[in-house]
């Protein structure tokens, strides 16, 4: 059996092939360019992260350092409070906590003016049998539990100074009669 082929079909055919076979070529080339690709895209989103990741640890290492210095410097402040604490003492050993403030953070000392009538302050203390000194009144925020003011007053005490309870609600109440009772609305007022 003789097996004739004919010119024209096997270019034909063959032409065909190499089409089909240029086509899978291309698609194999696409493949790879789409992976060199991907792989450059990852590179560049690899890059942004870790440009960002370098970012945000050079802020959490600036914050650390913004927060070490804080510390030092409150350390410091402490330390000068607690100097002059002993200071203070030292010259005025039967002082009180009030007086104490007064002279330290005179800025947070209160007017203090008692009625000519009656000798009682706004808040009715009878300012005739009241200690002159405990008539002085500091900022509330000297009084509440987290005070290292008055922290540093009651560990220093030697007996002859009185211990500084917290006084957060009640003097709180106490400071909102205060106001009240200066702008002469205290009716009502528990």
């Amino acid at each position: 059996m003789k097996i004739v082929f004919d010119r024209e079909e096997a270019t034909e055919s063959i032409r065909k092939g190499l089409i089909q076979i240029g086509a899978k070529l291309d698609n194999i080339q696409i493949g790879i360019n789409n992976k060199k690709n991907k792989k450059k895209n990852n590179n560049k989103n690899n890059l942004e992260s870790v440009t960002k990741i370098e970012s945000i640890n050079q802020e959490i290492v600036e914050l650390q350092e913004r927060k070490a210095i804080v510390r030092e410097t409150e350390a410091a402040c402490l330390e000068t409070v607690l100097t002059h604490l002993r200071e203070f003492t030292q010259i005025h050993p039967k002082s009180t906590y009030e007086e104490w403030i007064s002279q330290l953070h005179p800025e947070n000392v209160k007017d203090y003016k008692p009625t000519a009538e009656t000798n009682t302050d706004c808040c009715g203390i009878d300012t005739t049998t009241t200690d002159p000194s405990s008539l002085i009144i500091i900022d509330h925020r000297f009084y509440v539990t987290e005070s290292d003011h008055r922290r540093m007053w009651n560990a220093n005490l030697d007996g002859t100074r009185n211990f500084v309870y917290p006084r957060d609600q009640m003097y709180s109440n106490m400071q909102q009669q205060t106001n009240l009772c200066c702008l002469g609305l205290t009716q009502g007022v528990i």
